[in-house]
């Protein structure tokens, strides 16, 4: 993993895939989606069934060489650029000191891990003529989600991931959300690269986006809808898990929960012949996130037993020797899933363990046929848009 990373290395490997992939990877790719019975799934379009090779193909080669980044994402140039204006850029302060306590705080001491500011992009609806930033009206409802990305990529910002197309989505289907807030976090790494950011890093930067909004903007926790997606969706309910088991007067629960493909078992503990690692295999396109790295990167110095046995990286293990009571107190809870992701069987794992917990509060949608994360991608019809109306549905009744 990443052995390509040096010049002259990086190099070669760059010309060979692109060459490989245009002489030999595309012309595999038409023929397998012209003929059903070879496509990833067999309902899927051709051009579905085109697409998603080429955007697996691409994940593993950054897994070869490294994941892009842009010095123009960071956010001190960000800030001081016409950027900050453009794409609505703002700011967040850390939380107060005494809003870490309990494990989290210990793990923060072993790990080195420091409060710090964040940042984040405001998005709004089409038309919106109020200042993206500006104070929270009484009655509205705002999104804070968090990105994907595994931990060590993508970006909160509008052109680091699929945050532009995911936020469309929203507004195009949920009429009671005029704005969306991006929160950024650290990013972790591991060997081969200088290790840095390990949990609970991302944690406590998603707490201080949250906490902007309620205290800088203005909004009621009731009004706030935590949604993450992949591993944003991991944060997004260990956030809110940390909220519900600490009951913190100045950083409340939130109103509800959206967690889309959220990846909570970074331990892979959910293997087998049987399992959704093996039969979705070729209707996925993340796996390489499961080789190791992640794992890797989250724990720090813990020992690496802790990605198993810790509900902090891994709620949904199967090795977690107890688990009911888990997420008590959670507020009300959507959680979307893709049949054909290889992490289905963890996500079925979370959902029968949310309902021991919240009953009635959670609501849960397998969309058949569906790849990981789908709502990022424009071209997964229709069961993006299908999942999108649903999920407006949700937000309209809360």
């Amino acid at each position: 993993m990443f052995e390509f990373r040096r010049q002259p290395l990086w190099t070669v490997y760059v010309i060979y895939f692109v060459l490989s992939t245009f002489f030999v990877r595309v012309p595999i790719w038409v023929v397998t989606a012209l003929i059903p019975s070879s496509r990833p799934r067999r309902s899927w379009s051709i051009s579905r069934s085109f697409i998603f090779p080429a955007l697996r193909a691409a994940l593993d080669g950054c897994f070869r060489i490294s994941f892009p980044s842009s010095s123009k994402h960071d956010p001190e140039y960000v800030a001081t650029s016409e950027d900050a204006q453009k794409f609505n850029f703002t700011w967040c302060p850390s939380v107060p000191k005494d809003l870490l306590v309990g494990e989290v705080e210990e793990i923060a001491q072993r790990n080195g891990v420091e409060l710090q500011k964040t940042y984040g992009y405001w998005f709004t609806r089409p038309g919106y003529s109020g200042a993206a930033n500006g104070a929270a009206q009484s009655d509205e409802k705002v999104i804070l989600h968090l990105h994907g990305g595994g931990y060590i990529c993508a970006s909160a910002h509008p052109k680091g991931g699929g945050n532009t197309v995911m936020t469309s989505g929203f507004f195009e289907n949920c009429p009671s959300i005029a704005r969306i807030f991006c929160g950024a976090y650290r990013l972790s790494t591991s060997v081969p690269f200088p290790s840095a950011n390990p949990f609970p890093a991302a944690l406590l930067d998603a707490a201080a986006t949250y906490y902007y909004l309620l205290h800088a903007v203005g909004f009621r926790h009731e009004q706030v809808i935590i949604s993450g997606d992949s591993a944003g969706g991991h944060l997004a309910l260990a956030l809110v898990r940390y909220l519900a088991i600490h009951q913190f007067p100045t950083l409340p629960v939130p109103g509800s929960l959206l967690l889309i493909s959220p990846t909570v078992d970074w331990a892979v503990t959910h293997t087998g012949k049987g399992s959704s690692m093996v039969r979705n295999a070729s209707s996925d396109y993340c796996n390489q996130f499961f080789a190791g790295h992640t794992k890797r990167c989250l724990p720090g110095t813990l020992p690496e037993r802790d990605a198993a046995t810790n509900a902090w990286i891994s709620p949904t293990s199967l090795k977690l020797e107890d688990v009911e009571g888990l997420f008590k107190g959670l507020p009300k809870t959507y959680l979307l899933a893709g049949e054909a992701e290889i992490c289905l069987d963890s996500y079925r794992t979370l959902r029968d363990r949310l309902s021991g917990d919240i009953g009635g509060n959670l609501t849960y949608n397998e969309v058949k046929d569906a790849t990981h994360d789908f709502l990022t991608m424009s071209w997964h019809e229709p069961e993006r848009s299908s999942a999108f109306k649903d999920i407006a549905s949700w937000i309209t009744a809360l």
